[in-house]
């Protein structure tokens, strides 16, 4: 009696469901960088203030995250641009509000360069942004 080895089927690596989850990553992605703002990606813990003022939308508004360098309305740039684009807005609106939006843990030496920045520059309306502090008495009411 011959008995013959069961047969072996061959492997076969189906693409189709691979290529059906590569593209819903790359979908997931695209939706993801388009809806994110470009305030969040910069990633700022400011500081709390009890004297907290709501202010509208400056155009410019420039920011100092804890990494390191600057930003115009969302866009990075060094201390050089900072003044040119400062001095370009200021040129159309000499009354324009500049919010400086520091990182609570920017060393001092940084938003110093960037108030010197500003105000060489004709920037002479300045605000720092802060967090609404809790105030205490609020939770009593």
């Amino acid at each position: 009696m011959i008995i013959e080895p069961p047969r072996r089927r061959s492997l076969q690596l189906q693409l189709t469901p691979l290529i059906d989850v590569v593209f819903l990553i790359l979908t997931f992605f695209i939706v993801f960088t388009v809806f994110r703002g470009t305030e969040s990606a910069i990633g700022l813990r400011l500081p709390r203030a009890t004297t907290s003022e709501q202010h509208p939308p400056a155009p410019l508004v420039v920011t100092i995250p804890a990494t390191g360098g600057f930003y115009v309305n969302g866009r990075p740039v060094d201390q050089r641009a900072l003044g040119a684009e400062v001095a370009r807005v200021v040129e159309q609106n000499p009354e324009q509000l500049v919010i400086l939006k520091a990182d609570r843990n920017v060393r001092y030496e940084r938003l110093v360069e960037a108030l010197d920045a500003v105000r060489e520059n004709g920037g002479t309306r300045l605000a720092l942004a802060v967090e609404p502090k809790p105030r205490p008495d609020a939770a009593i009411r």
